[in-house]
């Protein structure tokens, strides 16, 4: 047993951005190789690594003590002065605490973000309950006192902190990295202890795991500063000590101190945290007061399906009536009303939404609501891939949205559920490979040049690849490592310690969560600043880790495609044609020559080169041929195009290793495309029911081969588990399954269509993904092929800020037969508009105009009737607009 019981209660990961480089799990193990039972996390400023530190902890044993260093600002978080804030650590007692800490560090952003999140002592004594506070390294307001001289001050603010947080919960931190002012300071926080009786805690400032890290944490420091490592004035650590001590190394500096040492294991069994992770919590959703939330979405559910078909087969009555039920009794008819809601809001304001994106588009229930708009009837697809009661989690539909007014429909959900309960949600950026490269070569000044050849060395990652592995592996680069100048050797090896490292964060492109409380009932906020400068509330836990703490999440993505049609109908429009774009014949030989022509510029999904070449050998002819082209042209089944060709064209026979397959792969032709066709196999060949069929799929995705040994014995032989006996065995099997061979296939043809499904596995994708992105291809290429001057004049628009993009597409404007007029401010528009058959060139995609200006010139134009002189133009518009 160790002498003091020893914990690190000041560690920062690479959450304090650019400054620390510990890895949260990595601290969690370090901790365990030490035999430490507890370890705490105190990031600057911000709670960014506090789950994947606390899970990585409970996985390995180890308590995990949640934290943050503070920033205090003496002159109050509303001040926006020059005057140098002051660090202050607090730790959370217990889950009371831990909500005090999300409060904290969410006003520090929202209310006192200066250079710094900034707190102050009116929010201190608000959310002081449940908390430890250290009083921190040099940086604190006490160290800082003491440096200056001034004792007097310094035992008051010590005074103060022990009465607001106890004389049990406050301590003066006392720390040893071979500084000088580090000992001035130790030698008054003693006697200050002594006098005052507030006991000593000893820490170490830990900023990386081991020692010889700190060369590269140096490095890191430079990223950050954007300073090179020669300059002399710039930040820096003193030595190489901010590493994560053993305790024996702790006892050699603190020996003499030995309370110092034992209360950081007194503040550790103060600190007992179960952060509470219910998995998404639903919002309210109001319901007229005659229905549950159940009742209302069977209700106007049904009434969406009486308006999309024709007729109400019992087939369709039969699906309706299985999928509500699902929905009902897995407790998610809010969040299916939830998603109709917006989605109403957003039709009903002329706001265009796709047809559907993932795997919510086999669901029936959704089609109904208009959530999707591609029959799951028509195109077979499966609402178990969706839902099922087999594999319990939350329903994701992800929302294509025009991507010029997404953020509409997003305030549309910040007002109906209140913006305290609706965030947006932050993402962080990592380290990669090249870039940090590019990186640590700026810092070691190491030329551009060389640093660019370097980095073309490198190939494209493999999964599990690394600096250091492919280091290895490629000779030019082995060499560099191992013989190169030292420079160069060690751009090599600190970059291989600084990759991966989390560098900034921004606002993930599409997620937006919303809770029954207020989100800081579940989450710390902060404020991350848009493209144009603007402050975004976003949250501080990743998407992956919202849903755990309470939240439900939606991704309200924009797609450019989206405008493009708008733009392009707008403009067919002004011709006095209207097209209801969604009422189009899907069967047009006219639109499927053009894929089979190879004219899918600008068509969405379908225009690369290589696509190009295969839809000019298969001729599609159907949509079912776009379903399949758009999820074979990806890695992996790109392999199966040319026998799918082959096979479609009658060159190559089709065959099917069992006749109950035909139904199931005929549209492809014999060929698994789609994860639903493996579970139509699994349920039509060897009696799974489409719930266990999904978990089956889904298993043989992770490759793991104990698991697939007892999957492939129950494809082929069946089991006889009941339900119960299931559920004890604990691994995820299905319950009862009748077998391959109970079904009449032989042993040897079920054993060699099960390893088939499990070569699919590397490549299947998901069919109504495939399907709703399709039939969006088919729209454009629709337009296209009747409207060509239309939807080549929407492309440009949508391509205006992307001169390469942009001159590329008026280019092939000759293969089309299409004249482009040049820009004119009597005739041209802010955008590419129509004129007789011919485009005209839009302002705004002229170099150096911009948005603003092209659209104060239009609106003058329109006002005065044109613009009859150079000088009646200069008189017309906001000159002041033109030079900004």
């Amino acid at each position: 047993m160790s002498k003091y019981n020893f914990v690190h209660l000041h560690n920062h990961t690479e959450y304090s951005l650019l400054d620390g480089m510990i890895s949260p799990d990595k601290l969690a193990m370090k901790a365990k190789e030490f035999g430490m039972d507890s370890v705490a996390i105190t990031d600057h400023g911000n709670m960014y690594g506090v789950i994947e530190f606390y899970e990585k902890c409970k996985e390995v044993g180890i308590k995990p003590i949640i934290g943050s260093e503070f920033y205090i600002s003496p002159a109050g978080r509303f001040e926006r002065s020059g005057r140098k804030s002051n660090h202050l650590i607090l730790l959370a007692k217990s889950e009371k605490g831990y909500k005090n800490l999300i409060n904290l560090s969410s006003a520090s952003f929202i209310e006192g973000f200066y250079y710094n999140p900034r707190i102050d002592r009116d929010l201190l004594e608000k959310y002081s309950e449940d908390l430890v506070c250290l009083s921190a390294c040099l940086a604190g307001e006490i160290p800082r006192l003491i440096l200056e001289g001034k004792t007097d001050e310094a035992e008051k603010t010590a005074l103060y902190y022990k009465e607001l947080f106890g004389n049990d919960s406050f301590f003066l931190e006392i720390q040893i990295h071979g500084i000088k002012e580090e000992k001035i300071v130790a030698k008054n926080l003693f006697a200050m202890s002594k006098k005052l009786q507030i006991p000593l805690v000893a820490t170490n400032d830990c900023h990386y795991l081991r020692k010889d890290d700190a060369e590269a944490q140096d490095v890191l420091l430079c990223i950050g500063t954007k300073k090179h490592i020669s300059d002399s004035q710039r930040m820096r650590f003193h030595g190489e000590e901010f590493y994560f001590k053993s305790e024996e190394e702790m006892s050699s500096i603190f020996g003499e101190l030995p309370k110092s040492l034992t209360n950081t294991q007194y503040i550790a069994e103060m600190c007992n945290i179960n952060i509470n992770l219910p998995g998404p919590i639903l919002p309210e959703f109001e319901v007229p007061p005659e229905h549950t939330k159940e009742s209302y979405l069977k209700s106007i559910a049904h009434e969406g399906m009486e308006e999309r078909y024709e007729i109400i087969s019992p087939e369709l009555e039969n699906r309706f009536e299985m999928e509500i039920d699902v929905i009902n009794r897995m407790g998610f008819a809010g969040y299916f009303l939830i998603v109709w809601d917006f989605i109403k809001y957003a039709k009903e304001h002329d706001i265009w939404v796709g047809p559907g994106r993932g795997s919510g588009a086999g669901s029936i229930i959704a089609y109904s609501l208009g959530i999707t708009n591609i029959d799951p009837i028509k195109y077979d697809l499966i609402f178990e891939r969706f839902l099922n009661e087999k594999r319990v989690s939350m329903p994701d539909f992800d929302i294509d949205f025009c991507q010029e007014r997404r953020q509409e429909v997003i305030d549309y959900v910040i007002e109906k559920y209140t913006k305290e309960k609706v965030s947006q949600i932050v993402t962080f950026s990592k380290m990669k490979a090249k870039a940090v490269i590019r990186d640590v070569g700026r810092v070691l000044e190491i030329p551009l040049d060389r640093v660019n050849q370097i980095v073309g060395m490198l190939p494209d990652f493999e999964k599990g690849d690394n600096i250091t592995t492919v280091s290895d592996k490629i000779p030019e680069l082995k060499q560099i490592k191992n013989f190169g100048s030292n420079e160069e050797m060690k751009l090599i090896e600190v970059s291989a310690r600084l990759e991966n490292m989390t560098r900034h964060t921004s606002v993930h492109a599409a997620g937006v969560v919303i809770g029954q409380k207020e989100i800081t009932e579940y989450v710390p906020l902060q404020i991350v600043k848009d493209d144009k400068g603007g402050d975004i509330i976003t949250t501080q836990f990743p998407g992956t880790q919202l849903e755990k703490c309470g939240l439900v999440k939606m991704d309200f993505l924009g797609l450019i495609t989206l405008t493009l049609m708008r733009n392009c109908l707008e403009l067919i429009e002004k011709r006095g044609i209207k097209i209801e774009i969604d009422n189009i014949p899907f069967d047009d030989p006219k639109v499927y020559d053009l894929f089979a022509r190879g004219e899918t510029d600008a068509i969405f999904q379908f225009e690369s080169p290589g696509m190009k070449k295969y839809l000019m050998k298969l001729k599609p002819t159907q949509l079912t041929d776009l379903i399949a082209m758009n999820a074979l042209y990806r890695p992996g089944p790109m392999n199966f195009i040319e026998t799918y060709i082959q096979r479609k064209n009658g060159i190559e026979e089709v065959v099917y290793d069992h006749p109950l397959m035909e139904p199931i792969l005929k549209e492809t032709y014999g060929i698994m495309i789609y994860q639903e066709q493996v579970m139509k196999i699994a349920q039509v060949l060897a009696g799974y029911d489409l719930g266990s069929a999904d978990i089956l799929r889904r298993a043989m995705g992770k490759k793991k081969a104990e698991e697939m040994k007892k999957h492939a014995k129950i494809f082929v032989y069946g089991n006889a588990l009941d339900v119960e006996e299931a559920q004890k065995k604990g691994d995820n099997l299905p319950a009862v399954v009748k077998g391959a061979i109970n079904n009449g296939l032989d042993k040897e043809v079920a054993e060699k269509i099960f390893n088939k499904m499990l070569d699919f596995a590397n490549y299947g994708f998901n069919k109504s993904h495939s399907a709703a992105y399709a039939y969006l291809a088919y729209q454009t290429a629709y337009l296209k092929t009747y409207y060509p001057v239309e939807f080549m004049a929407s492309v440009l628009t949508s391509e205006i800020g992307r001169p390469d993009k942009l001159l590329l597409y008026i280019e092939g404007l000759k293969d089309l037969g299409i004249t482009m007029l040049p820009p004119d401010v009597n005739f041209s528009d802010d955008i590419f508009s129509v004129e007789d058959d011919k485009i005209r060139y839009a302002l705004n995609g002229i170099k150096g105009v911009g948005e603003t200006a092209s659209k104060n010139i239009t609106e003058a134009c329109t006002v005065e009737g044109g613009f009859k002189s150079l000088s009646h133009f200069l008189q017309s518009i906001d000159l002041r607009v033109l030079r900004g």
